[in-house]
């Protein structure tokens, strides 16, 4: 093992994994979650379980490089209704082990030694949660985001409350768009030029954003997060639990009865997730808390200083590799605006809108856009009939609306499957259609086959301003 911050991350990220496949579960008995999941999502879990007991290897890294991308491929394709969801965390959960077998194999290849192998897979891992953050905050910078009525923080400050009791809900306070936006770009700067306290105000800035579900998400943020130690080492890092083991159990323990005790969200979301998640942030918060005292006693070891020592890969060709991998994020994180995919950029909560229909972008101009091809149906005019032929007016299902072509599948469906009969005045491709009583009709069910499944774009989008769409 080249250093135990290596050990660290994938630790963290195999307890990550376990998170995400717990949001995924939801109040699934396991049995039945194991019958209908993909067996690409059986084998994250089972690499994930081996990460956080075993730690990484390249075997293991390459296998779960393998499973994630499995899931991430079935994800965005939509071919599961299981994962139909499009988890912005996944290209993360994907290229951070992808990333570590190639940086390890360059290793071997150039003959590094665990020093030099140590610092190429910490800084892929800094130079993930930099990108992830910086375009996390470039989404937000848009018109709706700041508006009260409209912002994505907004609703999370909303939900924050009726998820939690009181005491626990504190963290919506500081859920606000500057203050989100603010965070969200400045904690990799914070983390670098003083790791203790960037990593315990990233801690506290993803148990906000996670006591609302995604805690595989901000699981994940966190094990790359952690990238940023330096200046002491495991022994020095795990001072607190490792002398007084009892204490921490029994807070841990009473933690988890004080999350069962407020928690009062939907059950989508069973109360041992997050029990399991604030159990380890707890302890990770200890660490780093005694981290700062250690500095303000003037106890580190080689002096205060080193906190603030930041190694990077020697090698020319690890140095080119990470030059490769940041071009790679940025043309990740940018296709939005080129009008390619909207989902898996790290946009998820931003407000924004880079598409045909509204461009809403402080910072990046429309003239970015490369794509001419709008990828949204457009549905002009519902008509919605019962069985009986009584006439309805339009419902939440399905109304006039720009919809990405799985949502208008899945809205479609819902009708027919409830026995209504739609007329639909829509249009596809630049091309204006009528579907005239889409039940049974062959060339209307011809036309919804034909349509891709990908889960790439919004679900709903309008004309003007709207709130919050994930």
């Amino acid at each position: 093992m080249p250093d135990w911050r290596v050990s660290l991350v994938w630790r963290l990220y195999g307890w990550a994994g376990l998170q995400e496949v717990l949001v995924l579960r939801g109040p699934l008995p396991w049995s039945k979650f194991f019958a209908a999941s993909s067996w690409w999502l059986d084998a994250f879990l089972l690499c994930s379980s081996l990460l956080l007991v075993a730690g990484p290897r390249p075997a293991l890294l390459l296998a779960t490089g393998a499973a994630s991308t499995g899931v991430l491929w079935v994800m965005a394709s939509g071919l599961d209704p299981f994962l139909n969801f499009p988890g912005a965390e996944m290209p993360l959960f994907t290229a951070l082990p992808l990333a570590s077998v190639a940086v390890w194999g360059l290793a071997r290849v150039r003959r590094h030694d665990d020093e030099e192998l140590a610092a190429s897979l910490l800084g892929t891992y800094r130079l993930a949660f930099v990108v992830e953050m910086a375009f996390a905050a470039l989404h937000k910078m848009n018109r709706d985001f700041f508006d009260p009525g409209l912002s994505c923080a907004g609703v999370l400050n909303q939900m924050l409350p009726e998820w939690w009791d009181s005491s626990a809900a504190w963290f919506a306070r500081f859920l606000e768009p500057p203050v989100v936006l603010a965070l969200e770009g400045l904690l990799p700067l914070l983390s670098y030029l003083y790791w203790p306290l960037g990593l315990l105000v990233s801690i506290t800035f993803f148990v906000g954003l996670a006591m609302l579900g995604p805690t595989g998400f901000t699981g994940v943020s966190l094990a790359a997060a952690f990238s940023f130690v330096r200046g002491t080492t495991a022994r020095d890092f795990f001072r607190v639990p490792r002398r007084w083991p009892l204490p921490i159990v029994v807070g841990v323990l009473g933690l988890v009865a004080y999350v069962a005790w407020v928690y009062r969200g939907p059950r989508m979301y069973p109360w041992p997730q997050f029990a399991l998640y604030c159990s380890v942030v707890a302890i990770l918060a200890v660490c780093l808390v005694d981290e700062i005292l250690r500095d303000v006693r003037g106890a580190r070891p080689g002096g205060w200083l080193s906190v603030f020592a930041l190694r990077g890969p020697r090698s020319a060709v690890q140095r080119g590799f990470l030059v490769v991998l940041l071009a790679l994020g940025i043309a990740n994180g940018l296709m939005p605006y080129f009008g390619y995919r909207y989902h898996f950029s790290f946009s998820m909560l931003s407000n924004l809108r880079a598409d045909g229909v509204r461009w809403n972008s402080f910072v990046v101009p429309e003239s970015f856009r490369l794509v001419d091809r709008d990828a949204f149906v457009h549905v002009r005019r519902v008509r919605i009939r019962r069985e009986g032929g009584r006439e309805t007016k339009p419902e939440r299902e399905l109304f006039e609306a720009y919809y990405p072509p799985y949502e208008f599948l899945r809205r479609v469906r819902y009708h027919l499957n409830h026995g209504h009969d739609l007329t639909l005045w829509l249009e596809w491709d630049g091309e204006k259609r009528v579907l005239h009583r889409v039940r049974g009709d062959d060339e209307a069910e011809a036309f919804l086959d034909s349509l891709p499944r990908g889960l790439l774009f919004q679900k709903v989008l309008m004309d003007g301003p709207q709130p919050c769409v994930h």
